[in-house]
């Protein structure tokens, strides 16, 4: 009785320290597609510098019926394509193969995706048809303070201006004996143009819209939110 009870002991602290040090994140929302509740995410994969997460296997911790969309299965990933933290629904399957996204957030943070503080968290209304609305809540193990790859510098914090642009967008804070690219996307990813070493950019024949301008060294990359108007 004694070793059996010694077991036990050893056993619920080795599944006690498994939960503490587990990563794991809190989301309250999209409540009329998803419906109102808590789902439970857990670290799922490391990639491109950040952790992924994806809701709990067990329908009462995490995935659960959703009304519409069938058995709901959640991740939250960086899309390195779009640049941006990405909140995706699954297709009703219980699998990934086809995802629906429910919100998504271009402020770069590392390993974890951003709190409800940090940046903007905007509803992907072309999916959603505008019935998530806003995040509730988003809690646990999100980045509360900016670690992102803004915050990599090419010898001195990178500037862009003027933002919003309807011309020429400069650049400032680049290092002129180092090479580096610069490449302009829009909000699907696709490249837009392409240049090495230069200050400037000539956005007038481009649509009003958010795009992302990266920056590319040997060592280090930025990525810029841009707004042409």
């Amino acid at each position: 009785m004694k070793h059996s009870n010694y077991f036990i002991i050893v056993l619920s602290l080795v599944i006690s320290s498994s939960l503490c040090f587990s990563q794991q994140i809190t989301l309250n929302g999209c409540n009329s597609l998803i419906d109102s509740g808590d789902y439970l995410f857990e670290q799922d994969n490391f990639a491109n510098d950040r952790n992924s997460f994806v809701t709990v296997s067990d329908p009462m911790l995490g995935s659960r019926d959703c009304s519409g969309v069938g058995f709901c299965k959640l991740k939250i990933e960086w899309n390195a394509a779009n640049m941006r933290w990405e909140i995706l629904a699954d297709d009703g399957n219980d699998n990934f193969t086809n995802t629906y996204l429910l919100y998504y957030n271009s402020e770069a943070s590392l390993p974890n995706p951003p709190s409800l503080s940090l940046g903007t968290w905007i509803e992907a209304s072309a999916t959603t048809q505008s019935l998530c609305g806003q995040i509730v809540s988003l809690e646990g193990a999100v980045q509360n303070s900016v670690l992102g790859i803004d915050e990599f510098s090419l010898d001195g914090r990178l500037s862009v201006f003027p933002n919003p642009v309807s011309q020429i967008l400069y650049l400032e804070g680049l290092n002129l004996n180092t090479d580096y690219s610069l490449t302009l996307y829009d909000l699907t990813g696709k490249q837009m143009v392409y240049f090495k070493n230069k200050q400037s950019l000539d956005v007038s024949e481009f649509r009003p819209g958010v795009y992302f301008l990266k920056v590319n060294t040997a060592s280090t990359e930025i990525s810029k939110k841009i707004l042409i108007q």
